[in-house]
């Protein structure tokens, strides 16, 4: 029931204090409805990207990581982390990542706690249900399909009033890694599946490429899920000269003479950083030596950021580790680099890092498979090269390619931006409305 005609919109986002593509892509949603006068509320589940947020839209922590260390909540913890920890946000991030096992132990309990066929965290139900009451939530987005539990749960206590959920996909097969048993896996698949199959409106994933790979992977019919991709802020270009002054301030050994090849996302296994660092060895023993920046930090324990480092180091490569970047940052570093390589080993449910690249003119280097695949080519331009998956060779030739050819490089240049437009934040925007079923505009207030 939409009171006074008036929508008011709810956003179950993912953050851990680092960087991550469903918390950008839902603070990104978010600005683009309330510049359009929609109410919009960002409710966090394990940590906050508060910095992201634009100005005055609320938001509202709903669950700490540390919350599901055991197999059933510890409400306990998120009193903690939200009165008695006085350190920011980024040191908390910092000291999470540095304790691996405790990371998985929490993904192995999220993944059961919400795939079991009765929720096993009432409380954080309770919580749910008490903010959306507070806010007369309208329309909740999932910004996972994992977390649909919570609202099914709220709708079936009655006590609030009746809601729309649109559940999205980004990401949810990754936590299918963390199953402690095949048994434990295919009961989520199984719940997963019965969920979308029983949703209304109809589910949508970040891009047709993933919806494919989705349906397969539980089973769902064919072009069941619709396809919304994430926003990006398209009319953010950065001028090369201000770039450079960025850059210069945050990597003081950037030479402006050399070209740079840029990593920049999680630092996580299934990335591939350590697939790109062989590949530009190779390159290396062939004389051809550009820059190297690797910026981004851990989601998921800093074991494997940690062995990036040293894999560097054996092989002699001076790479430069940034952490995680601001948006300033990220897109001055897009915009001075010669190629952005983006080498992830699994199957990307979207390419976001592709199409920010491609926003300021960056050609982009890629998988030829998954979402990062569909980001770089529209099927009739490219804005950027595709590499064989796994193959540190084949990714070596792309690069060499791009730092070479200087009119390959020219014309990729010149379609990049043209691609990116698909993905400006209003297009989203639209897209995200229409499977809500909702206008484009709210309601006037009367």
């Amino acid at each position: 029931m939409i009171e006074d005609g008036h929508p008011r919109i709810a956003f179950i986002t993912v953050a851990n204090g680092g960087p991550g593509g469903t918390a950008l892509r839902d603070t990104r949603l978010a600005a683009a409805l309330r510049r359009r006068g929609f109410n919009v509320t960002i409710y966090w589940m394990f940590g906050t990207q508060r910095a992201a947020l634009s100005a005055g839209i609320p938001s509202r922590w709903l669950a700490s990581g540390a919350r599901f260390l055991v197999r059933r909540g510890l409400p306990v913890t998120d009193f903690l982390l939200r009165h008695l920890d006085w350190r920011s946000e980024r040191q908390r991030y910092r000291a999470e990542q540095r304790h691996a096992r405790l990371q998985q132990r929490a993904l192995a309990n999220i993944l059961e706690t919400f795939t079991a066929p009765v929720p096993l965290d009432p409380g954080l139900v309770r919580r749910l249900e008490r903010f959306m009451r507070r806010d007369r939530v309208t329309h909740v987005v999932n910004g996972m399909a994992l977390f649909g539990g919570l609202t099914e749960a709220v709708a079936a206590r009655g006590r609030h009033q009746s809601f729309t959920t649109l559940l999205t996909l980004q990401g949810d097969e990754l936590t299918l890694a963390y199953a402690r048993s095949d048994a434990v896996r295919a009961a989520a698949i199984a719940c997963l599946r019965r969920r979308l199959l029983a949703a209304s409106p109809r589910p949508i994933a970040v891009s047709k490429t993933y919806a494919g790979e989705i349906e397969r992977l539980l089973g769902l019919p064919p072009d069941f899920l619709g396809a919304v991709y994430p926003g990006i802020e398209t009319g953010r270009t950065v001028d090369r000269d201000e770039a450079l002054r960025i850059v210069s301030a945050f990597l003081p050994g950037f030479d402006p003479a050399r070209p740079a090849v840029t990593f920049l996302g999680r630092i996580d296994s299934e990335k591939g950083v350590d697939l790109l660092l062989y590949a530009l060895r190779l390159l290396r023993e062939r004389g051809i030596a550009p820059q190297i920046v690797i910026a981004g930090g851990a989601s998921f324990g800093a074991d494997y950021e940690r062995a990036c480092h040293h894999i560097a180091r054996q092989m002699e490569l001076p790479a430069i580790f940034t952490g995680p970047l601001g948006e300033a940052d990220r897109d001055a570093l897009f915009a001075v680099s010669r190629c952005v390589v983006y080498p992830s080993i699994h199957v990307e449910s979207f390419g976001l890092v592709a199409a920010e690249a491609m926003a300021q003119g960056t050609p982009i280097v890629v998988p030829r498979r998954g979402g990062l695949a569909e980001a770089v080519s529209d099927g009739t331009r490219d804005g950027g090269l595709t590499f064989q998956p796994w193959d540190s060779g084949d990714l070596a030739r792309q690069i060499e390619r791009l730092l070479t050819d200087d009119a390959l490089h020219a014309s990729l240049a010149a379609n990049a931006r043209t691609l990116a437009q698909r993905f400006d934040v209003e297009v989203a925007a639209d897209g995200l409305l229409a499977a809500l079923g909702l206008p484009a505009q709210p309601a006037a207030r009367r």
